[in-house]
This record gives C-alpha cells, sequence and structure tokens, in this order.
C-alpha cells in the first residue's frame, strides 16, 4: 500500500494533542528510543515517532517483537505525564488505555472477537494482533507546571501484512487483513481513530479503565490456566479467581490463593481439548505439515491444542480421551494402510459426539465416507487448477485452487447433509460436504485442499491465467472456506 501518508493522517486526526505531531521512518532500530530522544530534545506531549520497519523492536520484559514486515503500525509515543509514586500501577494504566483504544477502532472496521489478554496484548481466537509497551525515563519535562514527567508509550499492530503466510509469525500472530478475509484497511484511518481513542482513555480513571479491560479479558473469573514464574522457570496449574484494579491477577492453585503482578509471572490458557492430525512416519513426504499449518493459524489455540498423531497409534484410540477434531490427508502409506485397523475406533469415537475430516483420496479408502463419493473425476496433472464456487452468506464466491491427482464427486444421502463447496462447472458437482455420525460429524473434502495455501507456489503454474493479486486473495478465499469446515464441525 506504500508509504504511510503523514498528511493524510493529521487530516483525519480529531484528538487534541495526541498524533498532532508525527516523525516517520522508513527503518529504525526502535522508535522507542526514537521517542525517548525526540522527548529530551522538547517534543511535545502526544508526538508520534512511526516506522515501517523496526529492526531492534522489544516488547514487555526485554522480549523481542517482530516488525520487519511493512503495511503494519509500529508507534511510539512520547507522553508528558504527571510524575506519581504508582510508577508499575501508572504505566500498566496508560498500557491498558493503549489497549482499549486499539481494540476500540479494531472494532470499528467489524473486527469483534478481540480480546485484551493480560498484561499487555490483543489477542483474536490464541493469536496476537498487538501489544503495548510503557517505558517511563527518568527525566522531568522543563517548564512544565505541575512537574510532568517523561515517558514512551509503544504500540504495534499487525495491519495488512498476511501473517498466515509468515513462516515465523503463523502460529502466533494475525493480522487486520487477515481477519477481514484479505481486505486492507487505510492506516492513516486506524492510525487517527487510535490517537482518539488513545486520548480519551487517557483522560479515564483507573476504575473506569479497569471495567472495560475486565470486560474483553480474555482470563475470566474460572479460567483454567498454566502459570509460569519467571523467576524460576517453574509452571503450575491454576484457575483464574479476578483481576485486580491495581492490575495484579489473582488466582486459585492445589496449594492456595495467590496474587501477582505480571513483572515475574506469565499466564495461558491450559487447553484440554486437542485437533489431531494423523502423519505417517515420514512427515516430510505427506501433507501433514501443511495441514498442521493451516490449522495452527486458523483455530482458536487458546482453547485448542494442534498435534500429530502417528497413523500407527490412530488405531490405538487413546487419543479419543480428549480428541474434538482429527484431520486426515494426502499420507505417503494411505495405499499399503488397512484402514480397517482403524475403522472400528474412528466409529466408536464419530458415534460418540467425534468429528472427522478427510481430505482427497482419503474419503476411498474408508469405509465409513465411502457414502459420500459420487464418482471419482477426470485424471488432472499435478499442480493444476480447480474451480471451487463457495457457499456464502451474501452470495457465490468463484475461485481457483490448486490439485493434483483425480478430484473426488461428492454426493448428498440426507437431509442433514451440509454442502460448503461446489467444483466449478454446468454439472455443479459437490466438492465439500459434511454429514452428521452417530452424535459426531465427517466432512469430506475431494480434492487436496492442503496443497493449494502459497499463493507464490500458484503463481507458478504455467496454465494459471489469473493474475498476482487474484491469486493471492484466493489464499483469503482458501481461509474462509476452511475456517466454514471447522465451523460445521463445531469447531472454533
Amino acid at each position: 500500500m506504500g508509504d504511510f501518508n503523514i498528511s493524510k493522517a493529521l487530516e483525519l486526526n480529531r484528538a487534541q494533542a495526541i498524533g498532532k505531531t508525527i516523525i516517520y521512518k522508513k527503518s529504525t532500530g526502535t522508535t522507542m528510543d526514537d521517542a525517548k530522544e525526540c522527548g529530551f530534545n522538547g517534543s511535545p506531549h502526544g508526538t508520534a515517532v512511526i516506522a515501517e520497519l523496526q529492526t531492534k523492536a522489544r516488547g514487555a520484559k526485554n522480549n523481542k517483537w517482530s516488525a520487519l514486515h511493512t503495511d503494519n503500525i509500529y508507534v511510539s509515543f512520547v507522553l508528558h505525564n504527571v510524575k506519581l509514586n504508582q510508577g508499575w500501577v501508572k504505566r500498566f494504566k496508560c498500557e491498558v488505555a493503549a489497549a482499549l483504544a486499539v481494540l476500540r477502532a479494531v472494532n470499528d472496521l467489524g473486527i469483534n472477537n478481540v480480546n485484551t489478554k493480560w498484561p499487555n496484548d490483543l489477542w483474536i481466537k490464541g493469536h496476537k494482533l498487538a501489544g503495548f509497551l510503557m517505558e517511563e525515563v527518568d527525566f522531568d519535562i522543563p517548564d512544565a507546571y505541575p512537574i510532568k514527567h517523561l515517558a514512551i508509550l509503544g504500540i504495534g499492530v499487525n495491519v495488512n501484512s498476511d501473517v498466515r503466510r509468515n513462516p515465523e509469525l503463523y502460529s502466533l500472530a494475525t493480522s487486520i487483513k487477515c481477519e477481514l478475509g484479505g481486505y486492507e484497511v487505510c492506516r492513516e484511518e486506524l492510525f487517527a481513530n487510535m490517537c482518539l481513542y488513545l486520548e480519551e482513555n487517557l483522560a479515564k480513571s483507573r476504575k473506569e479503565l479497569h471495567k472495560e479491560f475486565i470486560q474483553h479479558q480474555l482470563f475470566k473469573p474460572g479460567l483454567d490456566v498454566v502459570v509460569l514464574s519467571l523467576a524460576d522457570n517453574e509452571s503450575y496449574a491454576a484457575q483464574i479467581l479476578k483481576i485486580k484494579d491495581n492490575w495484579n491477577i489473582v488466582y486459585q492453585t492445589k496449594d492456595g490463593i495467590t496474587e501477582v503482578n505480571s513483572s515475574k509471572h506469565s499466564v495461558r490458557p491450559r487447553i484440554s481439548k486437542t485437533v489431531y492430525v494423523v502423519t505417517s512416519c515420514n512427515l516430510d513426504m505427506d501433507s501433514s505439515q501443511e495441514l498442521y499449518r493451516i490449522l495452527v493459524t486458523l483455530v482458536d489455540t487458546s482453547k485448542y491444542n494442534i498435534k500429530y498423531l502417528k497413523l500407527e497409534d490412530l488405531e490405538k484410540g487413546f487419543w479419543r480421551e480428549n480428541a474434538h477434531l482429527v484431520v486426515i490427508g494426502a499420507i505417503v502409506t494411505t495405499a499399503q494402510y488397512d484402514w480397517c485397523k482403524c475403522e472400528e475406533v474412528i466409529k466408536d469415537y464419530l458415534s460418540n459426539g467425534g468429528s472427522l475430516f478427510c481430505i482427497g483420496h482419503i474419503l476411498r479408502n474408508l469405509n465409513i465416507t465411502n457414502c459420500f463419493i459420487d464418482k471419482v473425476g477426470n485424471e488432472v496433472a499435478e499442480n493444476s487448477l480447480v474451480g471451487i464456487r463457495l457457499q456464502s452468506e451474501v452470495g457465490d464466491v468463484n475461485f481457483s485452487l490448486c490439485c493434483s491427482g483425480n478430484p473426488v464427486l461428492l454426493k448428498l444421502t440426507d437431509s442433514t447433509d451440509t454442502v460448503l463447496a461446489w467444483y466449478q462447472g454446468t454439472d455443479n458437482h459437490i466438492a465439500i460436504l459434511t454429514k452428521n455420525f452417530g452424535k459426531g460429524r465427517i466432512c469430506g473434502c475431494g480434492f487436496n485442499l492442503e496443497i493449494t495455501c502459497m499463493y507464490e507456489d500458484l503463481e507458478n503454474l504455467t496454465k494459471s491465467k489469473l493474475l498476482p493479486q487474484e491469486l493471492e486473495q484466493n489464499v483469503f478465499h482458501q481461509d474462509k472456506l476452511i475456517q466454514d469446515i471447522l465451523k460445521s464441525l463445531s469447531i472454533e
């Protein structure tokens, strides 16, 4: 989308002071140090230092923050704060004010499933959207009355970068673009709204901010969590009781009730539900790695673990205790493996409410999925394109995905079956179908969905007439398609 437009941001900014002075850099070490220097040199309250890239970005507790991707917002604000004898509480109040400002600005874009995550992040479905860092400086603002104290507030928001296709970030982060299905937003407008809401929040009382923070908090009372003590690197199971208005978290363990702040403790959800990806002994030869990557990206990882399940362990059945979904794609040993060994185990799992997602030719190997199949399509060349018509609440979406082998054409057998996609063409053959099995659900996908996600691969297809931007949009259509599949299987 190009460089950040300072003039446009200033024109859109309705705040009185926050973000009314902007210093823009294409690249820097960290905007935190740049803003600190600006503060020393007399920059006014609210001055914003923005960079497209940061090579030495830092987060809370000196953790690294990845800021090497353009089209996001990496900004540090110069704040002239009244000096109070409440250092940690005051600092955290500013971080909360910033988090709630960004949350509101993101809500304005139609993204409403954002959580504040104690102590200082915004998460969507277990993936980080934004982080915040407040650093106080031992420096009093000259000629300020009452005496003002210099502080630097850093905000990093993943905006228009496709982090789902980033090998370092896909399991950890999300972005506004990803959550909007590939739609890029105006960074200048987002920044202007952030500034206005931040200014409003900084004027609020701690009680007001605490109430709003709790309203959006991931760690609700009663939630099972794992607490990590940073001092001794020991972790233990706990249950959240509350987050106090001094920003300390209170939890209960088998040894009693404990209250801590975030300086020496980290908290994560304790997860009992698992999504299993079936794999062979030769992980590099089948599609399970790609399926794992897709699921880690799209599943709510604050609620579900994503784990590999070895093919030889599938028939043993121990996994049924905590499994909420089993996914089977193209496995190198499929042709040799006797699937009858695990049929009864899978049937029992499904009958008791489990979910199964089968992709491509595995549909023809499992007896319990044979009822899906209408016929097998014509042989197609390796890495050719298959047209998909995706059912949508607002109308059909046509797009092309990479495919190999013979696509399987599916059929309706029951009124409760749910069609999620069709192959493009006059016959309108079903491509993806979900049906009941006992108390459980099975989704069948008739083509190799797992190999389609990297648009760099699609660009190499000599037969493709799609433009690069259309190919890029296809990966977001695929995200939507997989999310629909997961939803049909009651997986968030």
